[in-house]
């Protein structure tokens, strides 16, 4: 059963202008974040892409079963099955298993908190919100500090998750004669469910029962109470596994080219190198379109917070208020897209000179437009000028 709580508060129109003024000087630290951000991702994914395509230029294949000593220190491109060498254990519940990896995800039943804000601006520029807070029992894999909650009474949880969630990653394995180590296993990770029903579980504190392949630590599974806890087991198996790195002492270690950063590239299933290059140049263009957007909101977000006096001094009158906060909003965006535009073109003159001309035309497209819409709705207010009277 789930309790609520709604609460009302009001807030001055000249507590909301104080704080709109505030939130000018975050909105220029965020204006002026944008714009090396932007300039240091254009630099980063060229950098990307130069490591990428000298790497692709110099990558041989080579049988995982062989080690070829001349290969050494050189970027290498291999295939084969990722195996364990040695069996996993966890101590505190018996359960252990010859795989790559061994999973315990721990999950406990706890109260959690929802909130639902809803404001109103009124008449003389002041707001109203209603708030309503909810709490539900249910289960959460990571620890709900109660202490934050609005309403602590009748809804604490315990201070501690009695078992945690880990993951025994194997320190020896291999993907043929190559040694692999455990950061590189675990870009292998393919969790599996596991059977514990052979398990011993150690010496458990509490009453427990298990579940299929479950355990449930708790007086009664079918009545949770705050704080019973639920544990399950996964593995990664054996798997296929495709690799671009150095060889390096019979493993493998990043390739650093001339230009650009390293080179470490594993993937679960049998993939050649082509294929995995082609993959890393897709994931290098999505990661800089998105930390261009970022950039983007950034900007927008900045410009939004230093022009949002100016909106919060007219919500004197809502419905003036949300006219000019429409229009700040455009006027937010009509800036933050040429600027971004812009940053990117002057980064590329540096670093991609000959793609940069044709942003700078769009940047200088943007700003042309505003200027011409800007110039049209002046001339259509404007009044005609009565011609001269020729006098003779």
């Amino acid at each position: 059963m789930a309790d609520s709580y709604t609460e009302t508060s009001t807030r001055s129109w000249g507590s909301r202008v104080g704080g709109s003024f505030k939130g000018i000087i975050v909105g220029l630290i965020m204006f002026v974040l944008s714009f090396p951000l932007l300039w240091w991702n254009e630099g980063r994914t060229v950098e990307r892409h130069l490591a990428l395509q000298e790497g692709a230029g110099l990558v041989i294949s080579v049988d995982s079963e062989a080690i070829d000593a001349a290969n050494e220190g050189r970027l290498i491109h291999t295939t084969g099955t990722a195996i364990p060498k040695e069996t996993l254990n966890d101590p505190e519940f018996g359960v252990s298993i010859e795989a790559l990896q061994l999973i315990r995800q721990a999950s406990m039943f706890q109260w959690q908190e929802r909130r639902e804000s809803k404001s109103e601006k009124n008449l003389g520029g002041s707001e109203t919100t209603t708030t309503t807070y909810r709490y539900e029992r249910g289960w959460s894999t990571n620890l709900i500090q109660s202490g934050s909650f609005h309403h602590t009474e009748g809804h604490e949880n315990p201070s501690s998750m009695p078992f945690e969630s880990r993951t025994f990653t194997s320190n020896n394995a291999s993907l043929g004669q190559f040694r692999l180590t455990p950061d590189q296993v675990d870009q292998l990770s393919n969790p599996q469910p596991m059977n514990i029903g052979k398990a011993t579980f150690g010496n458990l504190p509490r009453p427990y029962h298990l579940i299929g392949n479950t355990l449930y630590i708790g007086a009664n599974p079918n009545e949770p109470r705050i704080g019973d806890t639920k544990i399950s087991f996964s593995q990664s198996p054996s798997t296929p596994a495709s690799i671009v790195a150095m060889q390096q002492r019979g493993g493998f270690a990043p390739y650093r080219p001339r230009a650009g950063s390293s080179i470490l590239m594993i993937q679960p299933g049998l993939a050649s190198a082509e294929e995995m290059f082609k993959a890393a140049e897709e994931t290098n263009k999505i990661i800089a379109w998105l930390i261009r957007a970022g950039g983007f909101l950034l900007m927008f977000i900045g410009l939004r917070l230093i022009l949002g006096p100016l909106s919060v001094l007219a919500d004197v009158v809502p419905f003036i208020g949300s006219i000019v906060s429409f229009g700040t909003g455009t006027l937010a965006l009509l800036l933050a897209l040429p600027l971004t535009l812009l940053t990117i073109a002057i980064a590329w003159i540096f670093y991609r000179p000959f793609l940069a001309i044709g942003l700078i035309l769009a940047a200088i497209g943007v700003f042309t437009g505003i200027y011409r819409l800007k110039r049209s709705k002046m001339a259509g207010t404007s009044t005609a000028v009565p011609g001269a009277v020729e006098l003779g």
